[in-house]
C-alpha cells in the first residue's frame, strides 16, 4: 500500500479567537494570569483527516480537559460550534472534506481554568486524488477484550491504491442498526458504557480520501458478560385483561451498586408475547425477554422499582408467572 503525505500543499494561518482581545503573554505572566494554550498546530494532514495539537496553558493545577470548537460562517457572521472534547493536548479531526478551509480553536474545560481560549488556527485540506477504486474489505472484527460494560475490537486493515482514510464501525443489536457509526483511523477501538448481559454485533467499512467505500467486513456477534457486582430481588405479578391480553408487572430492587445502564431478563411461559413496554426498550426472542435502559437521564438506584408491560397469551385460566429474573446478568432472589 502506498502512503502519500499531503501536508506540504496545505496553507495554515493563525488568528486570534472570537473572544475579546487579551493582554500579551508577557503581561499575562507578570500579572499571574495563565497563558492561552497554543497556538494550535495541524499535523498528519490528509484530504479527509488531520490531527490538531496544542501547548497546554500555564495553570496550576494543569488542565485536564479541553473543548475544541470549529468556526464557520452563518448568515455572514462567525459561528462557533463545539466539535469534540479531549483529555489530552491533541485531537483527531476526521471526516473532513477535501480542498476545504477549516478554522478551529481550543478552550479549557475543567473547573480550575474553564473558558481560557487559544488563538484560532485556519488550514486547508489538500485535494483528494481523482480515482474511483474502493479499498478492500476490512477483516472481520475480533473482540480482544470483553467486559460487562466495554469491548475492544480489532480487525485486519484494508488496502487501497492511495490510502485508507478511515474505518466506520457499525454497531447493531437484535437486528437493528445503531447510529451513528463510529469513525476511527486505527484498526482497533474500544466501546465503553455498554449494557451488561446484552447482545451486540459489529461490522467495519473502510473509506479512502476520495470517498470510495469498501464492501463491509464480516460481522462479529457477542454478548457482554454479567456484571459481577450486580445483585437484586424481584417480584412478578400478572393482571388478566381478558381477550387474551394481560398486564405484567416486575418489581426489581437493586441490592448492588447503582447502575447507570442496565438490562433485565425474564423468561415468559410458552404462548406469551410482549406487545408493549412503557418503561424500557425491549426485545423478545423465543420465550426470553430482555428489557434495557442505556439513556443519560437516570439509572437504577437502590429502591424498588416496578416495570410494566402488556403481553398476549394463547392459553386460558390462571396466568403462569415469568421466571428467571436477572439484573445485569445476575439472578434475582425473591422480594
Amino acid at each position: 500500500m502506498r502512503h502519500r503525505h499531503f501536508l506540504a500543499v496545505a496553507a495554515v494561518t493563525v488568528a486570534m479567537p472570537l473572544a475579546a482581545p487579551v493582554a500579551p503573554a508577557s503581561a499575562q505572566a507578570a500579572s499571574g494570569t495563565p497563558r492561552f494554550p497554543g497556538p494550535p498546530a495541524v499535523t498528519d494532514l490528509w484530504p479527509t483527516r488531520a490531527t490538531l495539537t496544542w501547548q497546554p496553558p500555564d495553570t496550576d493545577p494543569p488542565v485536564t480537559y479541553y473543548r475544541v470548537y470549529r468556526v464557520t460562517m452563518r448568515d455572514g457572521q462567525p459561528y462557533e460550534q463545539f466539535y469534540n472534547g479531549s483529555h489530552s493536548t491533541s485531537l483527531l479531526l476526521a471526516l473532513l472534506t477535501p480542498n476545504t478551509e477549516y478554522t478551529f480553536f481550543v478552550e479549557t474545560g475543567d473547573q480550575t481554568s474553564n473558558g481560557l481560549r487559544s488563538p484560532r488556527l485556519t488550514f486547508r485540506t489538500p485535494p483528494a486524488p481523482a480515482e474511483s477504486n474502493p479499498p478492500s474489505a476490512p477483516g472481520t472484527p475480533v473482540a480482544t477484550a470483553v467486559g460487562p460494560d466495554s469491548v475492544t475490537l480489532s480487525w485486519a486493515p484494508s488496502t487501497d491504491d492511495t490510502d485508507v482514510a478511515a474505518y466506520h464501525i457499525h454497531p447493531s443489536s437484535y437486528g437493528r442498526e445503531g447510529t451513528p457509526a463510529t469513525t476511527v483511523t486505527a484498526t482497533t477501538w474500544t466501546f465503553s458504557r455498554l449494557l451488561p448481559d446484552y447482545d451486540y454485533a459489529y461490522h467495519v467499512v473502510a473509506v479512502d480520501h476520495s470517498g470510495n467505500r469498501s464492501a463491509p467486513s464480516g460481522t462479529l456477534s457477542l454478548r457482554t458478560p454479567a456484571d459481577p457486582a450486580a445483585s437484586c430481588q424481584s417480584r412478578y405479578t400478572a393482571t388478566d385483561y381478558g381477550n387474551g391480553t394481560f398486564l405484567g408487572s416486575l418489581t426489581v430492587r437493586n441490592t448492588g451498586p447503582a447502575a447507570q445502564v442496565y438490562t433485565i431478563r425474564l423468561r415468559l411461559p410458552a404462548g406469551q408475547r410482549i406487545t408493549t413496554s412503557w418503561d424500557l426498550a425491549w426485545q423478545q426472542i423465543g420465550d426470553e425477554v430482555v428489557l434495557w435502559y442505556d439513556g443519560w437521564s437516570g439509572g437504577l438506584g437502590s429502591g424498588p422499582r416496578t416495570f410494566q408491560f402488556i403481553a398476549s397469551r394463547t392459553d386460558t385460566g390462571p396466568i403462569p408467572p415469568a421466571a428467571e429474573h436477572r439484573l445485569n446478568g445476575q439472578p434475582c432472589t425473591a422480594l
